[in-house]
């Protein structure tokens, strides 16, 4: 079985002896009632070139070409082909600035290295944006800049980004500040399905145009539904990630989205996140948006694992398929519209892309990932003054419930 994760990111790994922003303050994560751990003290530098080489000879590295894009970011330090980088590094970082970015708007992508999140990345900066694609997962994330750069679109810079983790949300905030002082676009696509597969999601690719060939939605979903298990760890890493992971990376990029004249956040979310996969009386309470608040969110949350740890979701009344999916886009499409109360000047929506062909839904589905990202692109693109606090399914909207 695989577990299944769609976070993924890139960089190339040098070595520096200035000290790493400061984290954000601790949060507690009220599903395990632990701070995040503290940042390492020592620190590496990414950097990531437009034209992508290899550098065999760290002490030699060729020139970058005039359009160019570095980013640094502090990591815990590591080691490169077996020795220490901390001297190649200082070398090769020698006498190269941060070139300063071009006016206009600029956006954030979590888990933007494959699928939706890549294809997302490839709209938003085929349309004049300078796109940041963040993904965990970091040889990923390099080989999906890239192919993006190859494609001719020279504004990408990659960001390693695991949401689940504060002091890297932090880092990549205190990146953005310095670097662009706002933040036009977050598109939250980063997210896992809380499941393990019975199936390779890599040999079902190879298998998948015979195994759907004549299938219907219905019969995909179906066949899909069979071909996993949800256990709980797989479950309570499902709502760290897509409600807690997501909502820490909007506080951390707040100031940020103020600071622009039209800040948009796009939640990518599902038909599943619907109000109506859940109990009428969960219905009803977080429908009512005026009086819900995100302590009961929380409440909400670990009522949830506790009743499925037991094995007592379905007496509980919760959702038993793909449960704690659907719970964690129920939860995030909540979180989304009390933010948007909360903050009238943000344009904050939820996105239902489609059922689209991605590892995540081990290749069946009905469109491609160009084709539901462009449902995604479309409302990040919204005219000025769109709406806010709304749910969107294949480019219209639709209601919560």
């Amino acid at each position: 079985m695989r577990s299944a994760t769609v976070l993924h990111s890139a960089a190339v790994l040098l070595y520096s002896n200035a000290p790493p922003p400061p984290p954000p303050p601790p949060r507690i994560n009220p599903l395990t009632g632990d701070a995040p751990p503290a940042p390492s003290p020592r620190s590496a530098v990414v950097l990531l070139c437009s034209n992508t080489t290899s550098h065999a000879n760290r002490d030699a590295p060729p020139a970058p070409s005039p359009r160019s894009v570095m980013v640094r970011h502090t990591v815990p330090c590591l080691f490169f082909l077996g020795q220490p980088i901390a001297r190649a590094g200082r070398a090769a970082h020698r006498g190269r600035a941060l070139p300063r970015a071009r006016d206009g708007s600029v956006a954030v992508v979590t888990g933007g290295n494959k699928g939706i999140g890549l294809e997302v990345c490839r709209q938003l900066a085929s349309s004049g944006i300078t796109v940041v694609l963040t993904a965990r997962d970091e040889k990923r994330g390099s080989e999906a800049v890239e192919k993006l750069q190859k494609a001719g679109l020279s504004e990408i810079i990659f960001y390693q980004l695991d949401v689940t983790d504060a002091p890297n949300i932090g880092r990549l905030a205190h990146f953005m500040k310095a670097r662009f002082g706002k933040l036009d676009i977050l598109v939250n696509n980063a997210a896992v399905i809380g499941v393990e597969y019975v199936h390779d999601p890599v040999d079902v690719s190879v298998m998948s145009d015979k195994e759907f060939r004549g299938m219907d939605e219905h019969q995909m979903l179906e066949w899909l539904f069979k071909n996993i298990r949800e256990p709980y760890g797989a479950a309570k890493q499902c709502l760290e990630t897509n409600y807690y992971g997501i909502k820490h990376v909007i506080e951390a990029m707040l100031p940020l989205l103020v600071a622009s004249s039209d800040g948009r956040i796009v939640n990518v979310s599902s038909i599943n996140g619907q109000l109506r996969v859940l109990n009428e009386e969960l219905r009803q309470e977080l429908d009512d948006v005026d009086n819900l608040t995100e302590e009961r969110l929380d409440e909400l949350l670990g009522k949830f694992l506790k009743d499925f740890e037991a094995g007592e979701a379905e007496a509980r009344e919760w959702p038993t398929v793909l449960s704690a999916y659907k719970v964690s886009k129920t939860t995030m499409n909540s979180y989304s519209r009390i933010l948007a109360k909360r903050h009238r000047e943000l344009r904050v929506n939820c996105v239902h892309p489609g059922y689209v062909k991605t590892d995540m839904s081990l290749y069946s589905g009905v469109l491609t990932p160009a084709e539901g990202a462009s449902n995604v692109t479309k409302v990040a693109l919204l005219p000025a003054g769109g709406p806010t606090g709304t749910f969107f399914a294949m480019g219209e909207e639709e209601p919560f419930v």
